[in-house]
Formats: structure tokens, C-alpha cells, sequence
């Protein structure tokens, strides 16, 4: 287990970070520079005996994300994609195609080579979703039952709330029809987004999942409400000194986080993203479940902690 720091001022935890950034720089997953070389060619029969079904033909996406959109390999290295594709995905539904891992394919680490070399070839024709639905369907009918069974986590219109915020344009742009769907009928593995399929926490048909993906697609931008979240501050506070407190007091290598002016400044979402998934090069590390982080919060507990830390003054 990770035990306390306590015992060390701030100039010791400085010079701890210090060394840790300088003696790792450049080693991160996601942002390394190492170019894998393989067969582009056999890389695309591969891509699309193995991959596509998730990830749609070229990319697009499916019930997988749209792995071909230029934001996503613009920011992910070869590294970052091979270890994807062969160790799977911690706390969702993509498993690993490496020989030995049990997964969805059994695929040797020159295959591996293959498709990745192919996906990079995406990156100079990426897929433009543009947000617009790919698929017939009845607006109404799609924001009745939204409002109904999606909008208390995912917000009003899909702005964001105790889940992410569906409906926002960014988050149209970088995924498909299918996969919005997929995510409703299906849920996601390690998540609290449960299935709304048959033997789900609510039974909803493939016409109906398709209607509120329309609804996505077409709303009027004025239906989209604020991101908020909905937690309770007494567990947050509990929650806090248990997890947060160490490194965020008044005077620590961290900052304060109940400082009026940064609770001022500091946007939920930056909050539930910060805790979520860490803080590329710092010492915050992911605190959601399945993230293999710091702790094993859930969305709930994290949305607790923000509500908490809103409350705050200096």
C-alpha cells in the first residue's frame, strides 16, 4: 500500500516531483515519439478482421470509439495505441488481441506493428463526423424519453452532469451513431453506465436508443444546459480529508484547493476530469475505479468531494 508522506515538508515532496519529471521525461505512453513500423497493407485486412466491428471500417466508430478522428492520433503515439491494442483497456469493454492475453484475438506482436502502421495512415484522411446523425429518427420522441431516463446524469440536452456531457458538440464529432446507441443497449464495463437493453436497468428497444441519438444530433443548441453535478458535501468533506487533504493543505507541494479564488475559477468539469484521469506530468493520479490510480472512487464519490470543495472558502 502506499503509505503517508506526512513526515516530509514541502521542499522535500518539491525535490521528490523534481527529480521524478526530470529522470522520466518523454516516457509517458501517450505522448512518446517512437514510430512503429509495419505493413500497412496487412495492417488493414487486420484492422478490419479484427478491429472494425468495434471500431467501424476506417475508424468511423461504431460501439467502440472512433479511432480514426484526427484529435485522437494526433494525441496518442504508436506506443500508446500497440499497448491499447494488445493489453485492452482497464475498466472498459476493449480486451487485449496480444497472444496470451485471453482477449478478442490471439494476434503476434509484428500483427500488432501492422495495424497500428495502418491507423496511422487515418490520420491523413480522418473520418469528419460533423456531429450530424447518420440514421432516421423522431427528435421528439428522443427528447421525451432523454429527459426521462438520461437527463439526471447526463444534464439538460445532454450538457453534462454526474456523466459526461452527451450532447456537447465536441463529444458528437469524435463518435458515431452506433457507438451512442451501443453504449445505451449495452452499458460499459467498469463504468455506472448500466445497459438500458433487454434485462437492463430500464428496457428500452433499438427504435427508441436510435430516436434519442437523433435527438442528439438535431436538439437547437438553446437545449443544452450548463454541466452541473449533483453531489452531497457532508461525504464530500469526509471523503476529502480521507483522500485529498495530504497533498492539497494550506502550504503543501499541491495547491489549495479550498482556496476561494481557485473554487471560484475552477470548473466542474475540469474537477471531475482532474480526478478522473490525473494530471499528465504532476503528481495527480486518476482516482476514478479501474483506473489503476491512486484510489478506487466512484462518480458519485467524486462528484461528493467537488460538491464539498464548491462549498469552500478561504
Amino acid at each position: 500500500a502506499m503509505p503517508s508522506f506526512n513526515h516530509l515538508d514541502k521542499n522535500a515532496l518539491g525535490d521528490i516531483m523534481a527529480y521524478l519529471r526530470d529522470g522520466f521525461k518523454g516516457t509517458t505512453i501517450g505522448t512518446g515519439k517512437k514510430k512503429i513500423i509495419g505493413s500497412e497493407f496487412n495492417g488493414k485486412h487486420l484492422f478490419e478482421r479484427t478491429c472494425a466491428q468495434c471500431h467501424g471500417k476506417k475508424g468511423v466508430g461504431l460501439n467502440g470509439p472512433a479511432i480514426g478522428n484526427k484529435d485522437f492520433l494526433t494525441n496518442a503515439s504508436d506506443e500508446y495505441i500497440w499497448n491499447m491494442a494488445a493489453y485492452g483497456r482497464s475498466g472498459s469493454q476493449m480486451k487485449g488481441n496480444l497472444h496470451g492475453q485471453n482477449g478478442t484475438s490471439d494476434l503476434s506482436k509484428k500483427e500488432l506493428n501492422d495495424i497500428v502502421s495502418y491507423i496511422r495512415t487515418l490520420e491523413k484522411k480522418s473520418p469528419h463526423l460533423n456531429g450530424i446523425s447518420t440514421i432516421p429518427g423522431d427528435v421528439d420522441n428522443g427528447r421525451i424519453y432523454f429527459n426521462e431516463m438520461c437527463s439526471q446524469c447526463h444534464g439538460i440536452g445532454g450538457g453534462g452532469g454526474n456523466g459526461p456531457g452527451i450532447g456537447k458538440k465536441g463529444f458528437l464529432q469524435s463518435v458515431s451513431d452506433g457507438f451512442i446507441a451501443a453504449m445505451m443497449m449495452s452499458g460499459r464495463d467498469g463504468t455506472e453506465m448500466k445497459k438500458f437493453g433487454r434485462g437492463g436497468i430500464v428496457e428500452i428497444d433499438g427504435n427508441t436508443a436510435m430516436n434519442i441519438v437523433y435527438f442528439l444530433r438535431n436538439k437547437d443548441k438553446s437545449e443544452v444546459g450548463k454541466k452541473y453535478v449533483v453531489g452531497t458535501p457532508q461525504n464530500g468533506k469526509v471523503l476529502y480529508e480521507g483522500q485529498c487533504i495530504q497533498c492539497h493543505q494550506k502550504g503543501s507541494f499541491a495547491p489549495d484547493l479550498m482556496r476561494s479564488a481557485f473554487v471560484k475559477a475552477a470548473p466542474v468539469g475540469y474537477l471531475q476530469a482532474t480526478m478522473s484521469l490525473g494530471r499528465h506530468q504532476t503528481a495527480m493520479q486518476s482516482m476514478i475505479r479501474g483506473n489503476a490510480g491512486l484510489t478506487e472512487l466512484s462518480s458519485k464519490e467524486i462528484n461528493d468531494i467537488i460538491s464539498y470543495i464548491k462549498m469552500g472558502k478561504e
